[in-house]
């Protein structure tokens, strides 16, 4: 009986041991776009996608700050979040699963950089990514 319980315990400490106890990651619904005035009360732009752009491997889209939070793709400043937020609907709808690159500036606040996840997350792209420095 004393080797079977001994057998026992071990299973249970190794079970312990190998167990993850952390919660899944989640995609939690952010109420930063109302803060910054960007709701969805704002009227809708069109965005075109340009001939050269059509086929691509994926997409960046540069987060900049300096008074306000703007955005470059493919070298194309954009200041007002509703034409970003439909620009990334347009590109998601066409390829959602080239990876949308987030390149985010080391000044940026905290709320722009989930502001931008969430709209891509929410236009339907399937895998986003930050880019990093190689150092």
């Amino acid at each position: 009986m004393t080797p079977m319980i001994d057998v026992i315990f071990q299973l249970l400490i190794f079970f312990i041991c190998t167990s993850s106890f952390q919660l899944p990651e989640k995609l939690f619904a952010t109420p930063i776009q109302s803060l910054m005035g960007n709701g969805p009360s704002e009227s809708a732009q069109t965005f075109e996608l340009p001939e050269d752009l059509q086929d691509f491997e994926e997409i960046a889209v540069q987060l900049h700050y300096e008074s306000a939070a703007w955005w470059e793709v493919y070298g194309n400043r954009i200041t007002d979040f509703a034409q970003l937020n439909t620009m990334l609907r347009t590109l998601a709808a066409d390829c959602p699963e080239v990876p949308l690159i987030l390149d985010v500036d080391p000044n940026v606040p905290v709320e722009s950089v989930i502001q931008l996840y969430s709209a891509g997350k929410k236009s339907g792209f399937q895998k986003i990514q930050f880019a990093v420095e190689k150092k």
